[in-house]
């Protein structure tokens, strides 16, 4: 039998053994079955996953498959920091929902009240439609494309806010759901005008530092080396895995990284918001009528849907490479945490189906 290494940090292994000799929520067999669903990605010489099981609050699996920097043979443990993509967009509705709550801006506000470099348009879209996705903004990532933009340098916002000024509106703001990346980099614009912080620095205060999420921030400087810090990897010709450059340090739709271990805080918080309170979650979780009166899922950088009885809250992400997925069954108690550093499709669902059929069975 090929065998499989699971890599924990001291600390959390010790709080796993420790849950799992006090109470058994699940079947123990679904961790075979889930050992078996990543067999491809374990080894020496490839990229592979973190993958995560939280039960009532309880971190009662993780293991790490395959290699955080296959060049430097370092394997993907419960304190590997992945980039995380869009999953971050979170945080940065999560800022704009403090500062909401903190008075210094109103769902209502025209995006131009805070921008005032913006075109006119932006007296039209409000910052509730920035957060759901229905202001008619093109995605930032099609307009580049479609206008031949490439940058010889890293780039971020500083580069792209000419390019926005330059864009039309899609369509009228609250006619639809339209996921545009563009939004959440505005939302990042109007969190550094209204704080006079920058996003992470907002971030790392509000959230991160009180959490207690200490290998958690925005990654918005690639000039520096980071211990943990993961490569993400393609596998071009000769079925050999090659690193994929990063350079762009875009906030706001993007580009936190953050590891299995931090996460899983950020995940309890959102279950049972003891430091950031109800109010803020509550917003969080809240979703708006378009214009039609139908209410979209998209909240404050969640989806938020009825599945099968039970409330599911999630996000996923993609980008360079890197895969992201967070879902939680807020009724069932459940949630997991699936981060990959290649380009294959995640297995979040079904590890959620092995779970809680091991859950029920037992």
């Amino acid at each position: 039998m090929k065998h499989h290494r699971y890599r924990f940090s001291p600390v959390l292994l010790a709080l796993t053994t420790l849950l799992t000799s006090q109470s058994s929520i699940a079947n123990e067999d679904y961790r075979d079955e889930i050992t078996a669903l990543y067999e491809d990605w374990e080894g020496d010489d490839r990229p592979g996953v973190a993958i995560a099981i939280i039960d009532q609050g309880k971190l009662v699996y993780v293991h790490g498959f395959g290699m955080a920097n296959v060049e430097k043979g370092v394997p993907i443990d419960a304190d590997s920091m992945f980039n995380i993509a869009s999953i971050s967009k979170q945080f940065t509705a999560g800022a704009i929902a403090k500062l909401l709550l903190d008075g210094k801006l109103t769902l209502d506000d025209p995006i131009r009240k805070h921008l005032p470099y913006l075109p006119d348009w932006a007296d039209t879209v409000t910052v509730e439609q920035l957060v759901h996705h229905q202001s008619g903004v093109p995605d930032i990532f099609r307009y580049m494309a479609q206008h031949d933009v490439e940058f010889d340098h890293v780039w971020g916002n500083e580069d792209v806010v000419p390019h926005i000024k330059k864009m039309k509106l899609e369509f009228e703001p609250g006619e639809k759901f339209k996921y545009s990346n563009t939004n959440y980099v505005l939302l990042a614009e109007i969190v550094e005008t209204l704080s006079g912080m920058s996003l992470r620095q907002f971030t790392d205060k509000q959230f991160f530092a009180p959490l207690g999420m200490r290998h958690t921030h925005i990654d918005d400087d690639l000039s520096k080396d980071q211990e943990n810090l993961v490569i993400s990897y393609a596998r071009p010709r000769r079925n050999k895995f090659a690193p994929v450059e990063r350079r762009d340090v875009l906030v706001g739709d993007g580009n936190i990284v953050t590891t299995i271990n931090d996460f899983a805080k950020w995940d309890a918080e959102l279950r049972n918001p003891i430091v950031l309170g109800q109010e803020w979650r509550d917003l969080m979780l809240s979703r708006i009528k378009l214009n039609n009166g139908e209410v979209h899922d998209y909240a404050f950088g969640l989806f938020v849907s009825e599945e099968d009885g039970d409330t599911r809250i999630g996000h996923g992400g993609s980008w360079l490479r890197f895969r992201s997925q967070w879902s939680l069954l807020k009724d069932l108690g459940v949630s997991v945490i699936e981060f990959a550093n290649h380009g294959s499709r995640l297995k979040t669902d079904k590890v959620i189906e092995i779970y809680l059929n091991a859950r029920d069975s037992s």
